[in-house]
């Protein structure tokens, strides 16, 4: 027996001392070598990954302020390493003494260089501004309006207008001239303030993250490459002030795990998305106590190609469980999950359970405002790929109506019976408490399916909007076989 545990001392013991903790700083100390915070490596450029360096079961602590440009260049914020299906590879910013922030967008350098005209400023710029946001500290942050011109500039405060044909960057403040930041999507694009780069086995944590032009992401997790991703966790991070969205994936390989818990995820127009090409698949997602908002909620703050607006959402993924989020003041929808054409895009298992949603507004109405959606392309076998849908014990109120056709709706479902009972079950809505909304709930008809179906039961409807309706069930869907359609045991009241 005393061997035995001897073996298993020793076992233990060494698979611990093979973990390292590293250090990067925006320049470097000491020795540099990343092996203490007073030896830390000076810039991503210098982080060493795999052997001699950052490897499975280590921990890298991103500690200070670095921004790009200044501290890094494109492509340096990038793991290039995986860590293991017993050891993840930590990415942290929550290293004691000096917290990690990272910003990818282009810092307006020198204030000095400012040119005062009434209440404008104006600099030399060759860097297109589609998006623009000032930051003096953390918590003095803003997004600029994006003006159609000069004047509209010098009328509205908190805006900002690149003049493209004399390279001038125009400039109205709130309140006084504060540290201002750029971005846009186009060949000139600072990319992502980090990338997973399709790595596996990846935990990133205690980080705030700024900036990420294109539709790259604040995170972006894989782009076009080819990887079999697996186990990717982010963890009590601040998220915020993107082009296009917090956290983006997009490959063409499977992924199976992946967790976002704990985050804020602000002011960008898309929360989450992820989308697998060439039919693959994002499975096995949970994503749970998280906080989102996408700030500001006027027209021209985010680029116009920024189509999607949700906060938490994607396309083709199966098991999927989004619970205890907040979702507040968002210009868009809430939670949206897509259902693709061909017969493996599947969108099935997914749990959607004690979230709350309050207003779901922009100033103009210009976009869709629904807590919950399941959409996806028509086709006689849409049910058999968005199978076992539950949708339960949420709270949602005030979605702004927006689209009249689609817009200001609590729950809104793409509800269809399988071809085959075997396959699962229409989406069952229980337990929901909706109030404020144009349409409490709607049935979408599936055009060239002959089995519309939803149980819905023991939940609450109450204020609607003028015009409204608790449930509104499209007139085309009268064409198709209603048997599928259960409700019971709910309460309306005006």
């Amino acid at each position: 027996m005393r061997y035995v545990l001897l073996i298993i001392s020793f076992i233990f013991f060494t698979s611990q001392s093979f973990c390292a903790s590293w250090y990067v700083r925006p320049i470097p100390y000491g020795l540099g070598n990343g092996t203490s915070y007073l030896n830390s490596w000076g810039g991503f450029g210098k982080i060493r990954w795999g052997t001699g360096g950052v490897r499975a079961g280590d921990t890298l602590y991103i500690c200070g302020t670095h921004i790009y440009g200044k501290d890094f260049n494109y492509g340096q914020n990038t793991i290039k390493a995986s860590g293991n299906s017993k050891s993840q590879i930590t990415i942290d910013g929550g290293y004691s003494k000096d917290k990690g922030v990272i910003y990818s967008a282009r810092k307006i350098k020198s204030t000095g260089a400012w040119i005062k005209t009434n209440k404008i400023y104006k600099i030399k710029w060759n860097y297109r501004a589609d998006f623009a946001f000032e930051s003096n500290s953390l918590s003095d942050e803003k997004l600029l309006h994006i003006a159609k011109n000069i004047t509209e500039c010098s009328k509205l405060p908190g805006s900002i207008y690149w003049d493209s044909i004399n390279r001038f960057l125009y400039l109205h403040p709130y309140t006084y001239l504060k540290n201002t930041y750029t971005d846009w999507g186009g060949s000139e694009d600072t990319g992502f303030a980090l990338d997973v780069n399709g790595q596996s086995y990846i935990t990133i944590k205690n980080l705030v993250l700024r900036g990420g032009s294109l539709n790259d992401g604040v995170i972006s997790l894989v782009k076009d490459t080819r990887q079999y991703m697996r186990k990717i966790v982010i963890d009590h991070n601040d998220i915020g002030f993107g082009a296009y969205t917090g956290i983006y994936w997009a490959g063409y390989q499977n992924m199976d795990g992946l967790t976002i818990k704990f985050n804020k995820i602000h002011h960008v127009p898309t929360g989450t998305y992820w989308i697998s090409i060439h039919d693959k698949l994002v499975n096995n997602i949970t994503i749970t106590n998280n906080e989102l908002w996408s700030g500001e909620d006027i027209d021209g703050i985010y680029p116009a190609t920024a189509a999607d607006r949700h906060a938490l959402g994607g396309q083709f993924s199966n098991n999927v469980v989004i619970s205890y989020n907040n979702i507040h003041d968002w210009a868009g929808d809430g939670i949206h999950g897509w259902r693709g054409g061909l017969p493996n895009e599947t969108t099935n298992n997914w749990t959607i359970s004690y979230n709350r949603f309050s207003n779901l507004n922009d100033t103009n109405n210009l976009y869709y405002h629904r807590a919950i959606s399941l959409g996806g392309a028509n086709s006689r076998t849409f049910g058999d790929g968005c199978v076992n849908w539950k949708i339960v014990s949420n709270v949602i109120d005030n979605c702004g109506e927006g689209n009249p056709e689609g817009g200001g709706i609590g729950i809104r479902v793409k509800g269809v019976m399988p071809t085959n009972k075997s396959f699962g079950l229409p989406p069952f809505i229980s337990n929901n408490e909706i109030s404020n909304c144009f349409n409490s709930f709607r049935l979408v008809y599936v055009n060239g399916s002959p089995n519309e179906a939803w149980t819905v039961r023991n939940n609450t409807s109450r204020n609607l909007r003028p015009g409204g309706s608790h449930f509104y069930i499209e007139p085309s869907v009268k064409s198709a076989d209603l048997s599928g359609i259960i409700m019971y045991n709910n309460i309306y009241l005006p």
